[in-house]
């Protein structure tokens, strides 16, 4: 039977609300305790503000990845950049249905051009985890979304996809737990088994199906006297440890 999993799950207080000036405005609070504020009045072409409100709650909530108050303004601060770029265009995508290949092509040159082919791609692939989401990927051309994915350029080093502390926690807790179940079950088998060889005579003969190495046969009969006293079991030829007191 396993333990049970460790309560506290996270559950961030990321809310999409509306500014007094009618902006959309994302609340967040990581689970480092952090909170954000990402106001979209700080971000050009309203057109697109919406939905990407939206895919941003999306991409800070619990399924979302950002979990964090550092990851989730990288998000936001490459959001805003491509925004301020795409507004500079001549042919400005006003909202997110008029954004085009082109459009995007222009983009990650420009950032691979700023910054280098391996962190342009990581700035575009912040943009492409929010744009591939609902309800940005309804309305976006999906060769648009897809021209954001650079591929065979590398990725920058310096740090591994891993548990954050608190689900590190909560899985060293949960394995704590079966493990303490586990040494609890061995205690109580090696106790029944030190009464088996000093007490054969109080045990019962067992008619279920015989375990998997031991031989058919009534209990008191696996016991061998030897000096007087029994012996522990065998299994598949190996005797069984006794620390029983």
């Amino acid at each position: 039977m396993r333990a049970p999993l460790p309560s506290g799950a996270y559950a961030p207080s990321s809310v999409r609300q509306v500014s007094s000036a009618g902006n959309p405005v994302v609340e967040f609070e990581g689970e480092d305790g952090r909170r954000r504020t990402f106001d979209f009045a700080q971000c050009p072409l309203p057109g697109w503000h919406p939905v990407l409100a939206e895919v941003l709650v999306q991409r800070v909530g619990p399924a979302g990845g950002l979990r964090t108050s550092t990851s989730s303004l990288a998000a936001w601060n490459n959001l805003r950049a491509f925004l301020r770029f795409l507004e500079a265009l001549s042919d400005c995508p006003g909202d997110p249905s008029a954004l085009t290949v082109a459009h995007v092509n222009a983009y990650t040159a420009a950032e691979i051009g700023r910054v280098g082919p391996v962190y342009g791609a990581r700035r575009a692939d912040h943009v492409w985890r929010l744009l591939r989401l609902e309800p940005a990927a309804g309305v976006i051309d999906a060769a648009a979304i897809g021209a954001l994915r650079l591929r065979g350029v590398g990725t920058p080093g310096g740090g591994t996809a891993g548990y954050s502390d608190r689900e590190l926690a909560l899985i060293v807790d949960t394995a704590r737990r079966d493990v303490m179940q586990l040494r609890d079950r061995l205690q109580a088998t090696e106790t029944l088994l030190g009464r088996m060889s000093l007490e054969p005579a109080r045990l019962t003969i067992w008619s279920g199906p015989t375990p998997c190495g031991w031989p058919k046969s009534p209990p008191r009969e696996l016991l061998r006297q030897k000096g007087g006293r029994a012996s522990m079991p065998t299994v598949h030829g190996r005797s069984l440890p006794s620390r029983c007191s």
